[in-house]
């Protein structure tokens, strides 16, 4: 699993990996890693009680699909130099043993314990970039498609939990990625960012494939969304990057131009693509029927609200009355 840490220091932003770095070829028209980053403006908070309350929202729509490519959304926690991030992976590994398919991650830094209620997620420990839990699900990823990334917390004796999972306009309309365990409590995320990273093999910088993506504007716990902030790109990497963004500080979605032949300029839109609400996110039509993970979990879709109830049989998705 690749992670890339950030530090802040006089409002210029250097990136660098963790574990010891990305290995570089000899000159600089080979590379093995790339990456760009979207900052944000703003914080997440979310309100720590013994039921789960809305922390993260945030749609990601793909212009261009590549191999070897990570699209994610992630946050610093506050005071802190780790965080957690969730997001889409090509080449990516299921079962953490090399297996190479597409998937869905969700990791947070320095977490003590995961749990899934999915059988189709797993849920293990990492080290070697920090130490923390990571949990994966396989996932189709497409072109075209919007893929709305959720996080969810709340807080018991044991500490906070995050909740991540995808929406889609798909047939599965929602993945499950599961919840992890810090053993702090009260934490707010101070820092928030996008990434797309490309991780695979050795290719000259105008040959790594175009990554493009539209990212929205996220939405923190309290129902704000955040203003965009800034395009940061790592000196030492050569992939073609740039941004087509609102002004600073006002919220509105942002096209991540990654890889391609080309290295275009950046520019400022005159007019923000504004997120439809969280609430018209997925198609009109029923949930009735259809399998859920957590009893007392509640979908809004169109003009009807559903909760998910125990059958004699399984979790299913119920009008709620």
């Amino acid at each position: 699993m690749r992670r890339s840490s950030c530090l802040l220091v006089a409002m210029v932003i250097v990136m660098m990996p963790l574990g010891g770095g990305p290995n570089f070829a000899s000159g600089s028209s080979q590379h093995q890693w790339g990456t760009a980053y979207l900052y944000w403006q703003g914080r997440l908070t979310g309100t720590y009680v013994s039921t789960p309350s809305p922390y993260f929202s945030q749609e990601i729509t793909l212009r261009s699909k590549a191999t070897a490519t990570f699209w994610a959304a992630g946050w610093l926690w506050q005071g802190e130099s780790v965080g957690a991030y969730l997001g889409l992976q090509t080449s990516g590994s299921l079962n953490f043993n090399g297996d190479s398919q597409e998937i869905a991650i969700f990791s947070v830094w320095d977490a003590t314990a995961a749990r899934t209620a999915n059988p189709k997620t797993v849920c293990r420990p990492f080290s070697g970039e920090g130490i923390g839990f990571s949990c994966r699900h396989p996932i189709p990823i497409e072109t075209g498609r919007k893929y709305r990334m959720k996080a969810s917390t709340y807080a018991n004796d044991s500490g906070q939990w995050i909740s991540a999972s995808i929406e889609t306009d798909g047939p599965e309309l929602e993945y499950q990625l599961g919840s992890i365990l810090l053993p702090k409590s009260n934490l707010s995320a101070g820092t928030i960012y996008n990434f797309i990273e490309y991780f695979g093999e050795q290719r000259p910088c105008n040959d790594v494939q175009d990554s493009t993506a539209m990212f929205g504007s996220p939405t923190s716990g309290e129902g704000g969304r955040l203003g965009f902030g800034s395009l940061s790109i790592p000196s030492k990497i050569c992939a073609n990057a740039a941004a087509d963004s609102p002004p600073t500080g006002t919220p509105g979605s942002v096209l991540l131009r990654f890889g391609g032949a080309m290295q275009l300029p950046s520019t400022t839109t005159t007019t923000t693509t504004v997120l439809p609400s969280t609430t018209t996110t997925l198609p009109t039509r029923t949930l009735s029927g259809k399998r859920c993970q957590r009893v007392g979990a509640l979908r809004k879709l169109g003009n009807k609200t559903y909760i998910c109830k125990k059958t004699s049989k399984q979790l299913t998705w119920r009008v709620q009355t």
